[in-house]
């Protein structure tokens, strides 16, 4: 199993992915969300691997292995961590199947937008926030073309207009 450096290195890989993609193919919008939900992902498993020892196989079982409300994990993590890990993890899934967390009956499609592009960013904030100030750990900053995040205040995601968008071709 990966170990802790094994992790930081492979969140850093998705986020130079990720600011590759964001410079070269603008809108797509999904695939954007899945690998910042990936960035978090093996955040999340450096901890465990650090506090742990392990990481895990699933993304149920990093979730029950951060859950600030499961008295026995001694891989939880504050609500806040908590919180941004779920909810990316929530729009990730959103972004693969098409489909709302609250609402598994709907036959509607959920497409993803910027605007969810903007908040998966927020929450992986979150994440980077937790892992440099408990590990002084460095993640590298980006540009984002994203309009969404602009006024928001991003640490490792500055609102940088970059590419031409397909439609304003």
């Amino acid at each position: 199993m990966a170990n802790f450096d094994q992790h930081i290195i492979q969140a850093k890989r998705n986020i130079k992915f990720l600011d590759s993609v964001d410079n070269s193919i603008p809108d797509f919008w999904d695939w954007k969300v899945t690998t910042v939900f990936y960035v978090g992902v093996h955040l999340m498993n450096a901890h465990l691997a650090k506090t742990l020892g392990y990481t895990y196989r699933t993304h149920r079982e990093v979730e029950q292995a951060i859950n600030c409300n499961n008295t026995t994990s001694l891989g939880k993590v504050d609500e806040t961590t908590y919180l941004a890990y779920t909810k990316l993890r929530n729009l990730s899934r959103r972004s693969r199947y098409l489909i709302h967390h609250s609402d598994k009956n709907s036959q509607v499609a959920c497409m993803t937008y910027d605007k969810h592009f903007s908040k998966s960013l927020t929450h992986l904030e979150d994440l980077i926030k937790f892992v440099e100030e408990e590990y002084d750990v460095v993640i590298p900053k980006i540009g984002i073309d994203c309009i969404e995040i602009s006024k928001k205040k991003l640490p490792h995601f500055e609102y940088e207009r970059m590419a031409v968008s397909i439609g304003d071709k």
